[in-house]
């Protein structure tokens, strides 16, 4: 179910060039909750962000976050050229707090 989720999360965020890493002031705190992170090669990054490639997602994806049972659960690249894990789990960690999409507001 939650990988469901983290797919759908993804599938805003997965269209538009240009992803602001950077989230909105008003996601970017702590999340209040208990946090799962998934520490994942980048090969497999696309495969687990991707629902194993049942839903659109960018093929340079670095990460991706949902909340599944008011658990923030996270999975990200250690090794990637597009940001450092703590930019990445910072962007990852603002969808879990309510950040809807990637895309330029």
């Amino acid at each position: 179910m939650y990988r469901l989720a983290v797919a759908l999360c993804l599938v805003s965020s997965a269209s538009s060039a240009g992803t602001p890493l950077v989230p909105p002031s008003r996601f970017d705190h702590p999340y209040p909750g208990p946090m799962v992170i998934y520490q994942i090669d980048r090969a497999n990054a696309w495969h687990e962000c991707s629902g194993g490639g049942r839903f659109e997602a960018r093929r340079d994806v670095a990460g991706c976050g949902v909340v599944h049972e008011g658990t923030c659960m996270i999975w990200v690249a250690l090794k990637t050229k597009r940001a450092g894990v703590a930019d990445i789990l910072r962007h990852e960690v603002a969808h879990c707090n309510g950040w809807s999409g990637d895309h330029q507001h």
